[in-house]
């Protein structure tokens, strides 16, 4: 028997067993429309896996996790998670308030899909082990994001108005959070336990140009003035101190990290400019707080809005300008042409559902009054979904002008040589 059929087995082995699993599970589920949405986007993963496993194949551990992720997902889809039998005995037995199956199945993705994507990581995008291991945890954050965007924008089709009902929430205002927190919880813990697996050393990389000293960047001088200026005088008075301090309490994480890091990881003009830009927002909408800034009041008077939606138009630059920025931070030009526009990507999805988690952590331990005025929800049930989907659209649109933008610097540069 050849090497190549040998190699197939485990792949066939996967098939053979989800294929039993999804057979018994798809006869006479709860809800047929329910049952066919949840694994839509399995039979394309599947598909993937099949057409996809001459060219890459993984290891014999990540298509058994695999296949008993599928397996688990497959059960749930027969009687709908918030009715599985698994999850109703432990309701029963450890006296729980809801049927807690869902939120297993989201523990499970990333207790048991991050090492193969570990795996991907390692061996297609020619990652090293540390890097492997954190994109991993990205991705699976990321895919946690948009799922939850898929699901509320197939839930107010399916059921306008009850859609929170219709996914299985079971009353959980926090639900959607809370999916996407046991999912980085899992994808952790396989990090952490897997931390000693080795990986194939990545290719080598050509080496980035010395970056010029800080004393000489005027630019970056110039916005780190303006923008200490714009600080001072937004934290004398805010509308609310409480909200402002926790608003900022990121902000002057991010800012600290980026003065830190500047000997090992400088950025460009642009990624500098971008994040100037994207701080002055930030920082209007912590003065005021971000259901309060007058621009959105404006925009909700003058288009007769229902609420102020300066927190989307964020949201959304979170997504637009940041991309750029988050490339230069994980020096994603090291990379082929595909990871170094999708890893970014992905980042940036990731950090805005990862945004969202501590915002709900925020809102659920401190108090209840000011976690609401933290959030902004503004009443909104699928606010935390409309963020991420906002920045998932900023990401995207940033992503498809990176080549063209690259290409307009890259000539500009050169014209400027040769001028010279």
């Amino acid at each position: 028997m050849t090497a190549k059929a040998k190699s197939n087995r485990p792949l066939a082995a996967i098939l053979i067993v989800y294929a039993i699993v999804f057979v018994a599970t798809a006869v006479a589920p709860r809800h047929f429309l329910t049952w066919l949405l949840e694994n839509l986007l399995v039979f394309v993963f599947v598909g993937i896996l099949v057409v996809t496993h001459r060219r890459f194949g993984f290891t014999n551990l990540s298509y058994l996790l695999i296949a008993i992720f599928l397996c688990l997902h497959a059960i749930g889809t027969n009687t709908g998670y918030a009715h599985t039998p698994i999850g109703d005995w432990l309701k029963s037995t450890f006296g729980l308030r809801r049927n807690y199956y869902d939120r297993l199945i989201h523990f499970s993705f990333g207790l048991l899909l991050a090492y193969p994507l570990r795996d991907l990581l390692a061996r297609a995008a020619g990652l090293s082990k540390r890097a492997a291991d954190w994109y991993a945890v990205c991705l699976i954050t990321a895919a946690s994001t948009v799922f939850e965007v898929v699901e509320w924008n197939v839930a107010e089709i399916v059921s306008p108005g009850t859609g929170p009902d219709w996914l299985g929430a079971q009353g959980d205002e926090w639900d959607s959070q809370l999916d996407m927190l046991v999912a980085l919880i899992g994808a952790t813990i396989t990090v952490l336990v897997t931390w000693g697996v080795d990986h194939p050393p990545p290719p080598k990389r050509p080496a980035l140009p010395t970056p010029r000293p800080f004393r000489e960047r005027r630019l970056i001088h110039v916005y780190l003035g303006l923008y200490l200026l714009v600080w001072i005088v937004a934290a004398i008075d805010p509308v609310s101190r409480s909200d402002w301090l926790l608003e900022n309490l990121l902000a002057i994480t991010s800012m600290a990290f980026l003065v830190l890091s500047y000997r090992r990881m400088p950025l460009s003009d642009l990624s500098y400019t971008l994040l100037f830009v994207f701080t002055l927002l930030h920082t209007m909408g912590a003065y005021y707080t971000y259901s309060e800034v007058p621009l959105g009041d404006w925009a909700k008077n003058a288009w007769n809005l229902s609420r102020n939606h300066y927190d989307r138009l964020v949201h959304f630059v979170f997504g637009l300008l940041l991309t750029i920025p988050f490339a230069d931070l994980v020096r994603a030009r090291k990379l082929s042409r595909f990871w170094s526009l999708f890893l970014p990507a992905a980042v940036i999805v990731a950090v805005s559902g990862f945004f969202e988690i501590v915002e709900a952590t925020v809102a659920w331990i401190v108090s209840p009054e000011l976690g609401q005025a933290y959030l902004g929800t503004q009443g909104d049930q699928w606010d935390a979904q409309k963020d991420m989907g906002l920045a998932i659209l900023g990401t995207a649109l940033a992503t498809l002008a990176t080549p063209w933008l690259a290409r307009w610097l890259k000539g500009k540069r050169s014209g400027a040589v040769a001028r010279k």
